[in-house]
Order: structure tokens, then C-alpha cells, then sequence
């Protein structure tokens, strides 16, 4: 089996007056959920979300996200070099988080 993290935008276009039918029966009304994709919901919309990084919750949710935003770039190749320099620095980052994250559990278990 193939598996891959797919980070998108997803939007739900049912009126905010109606009931959402697959979270009617939930304490906590949920506006998007991954139910919306299983069952091919038919108000879900969605779109790519390029060069974002993102933290998820128990529920593959985002918490906390941030997108390059490059309007500035005047060329092409200056927004592929931004882009590069983003990757990279985001890339780094999310290592050095998993670094300090083993860092902190082992002082904490010592």
C-alpha cells in the first residue's frame, strides 16, 4: 500500500442556517470534517494549498498553519527562488522541532 500526506484548502459551501446531515448527531458541530470526503459530500469544495506547513490535530485537522504568501516576487525565477529558500528553511525546521521534541522526552524521562 502507497500513502501520502495531501495537505488541501477545503471549503463547505452548505448555507450557514442548515443542519450539516453528517454532524447533526455531534456535541460539537463540525463544519469540515474527513467524513465530508467519505462520503462525497456534495456541498465540500476543495483546492491545492502550495507551500503551506501545517500542525494537525487528532483528527488530521489544522490547528495552526501558514502559507508562503510571495506577491512580491517580480519574476518567475525570483518566485522559484523563494520558493526554494521557503522550502528549505521549512524543511529545517521541521527537523529541528522533531530534534528538540526527542531532546525535551529524554530530559523529561531522566
Amino acid at each position: 500500500m502507497f500513502c501520502r500526506h495531501i495537505l488541501l484548502e477545503a471549503f463547505c459551501s452548505l448555507d450557514d442556517e442548515l443542519e450539516c446531515e453528517l454532524t447533526k448527531n455531534e456535541l460539537i458541530k463540525k463544519r469540515i470534517c474527513v467524513d465530508c470526503f467519505s462520503s462525497d459530500c456534495k456541498y465540500l469544495l476543495y483546492t491545492q494549498a502550495p507551500d503551506e506547513i501545517a500542525i494537525t490535530n487528532e483528527d488530521g485537522i489544522s490547528i495552526h498553519d501558514i502559507a508562503l504568501d510571495d506577491r512580491t516576487a517580480k519574476t518567475e525565477n525570483e518566485r522559484k527562488a523563494n520558493i526554494q529558500m521557503w522550502d528549505n528553511i521549512c524543511k529545517a525546521k521541521i527537523d529541528e522541532a522533531l530534534d528538540e521534541y526527542i531532546k525535551q522526552k529524554k530530559l523529561l524521562s531522566e
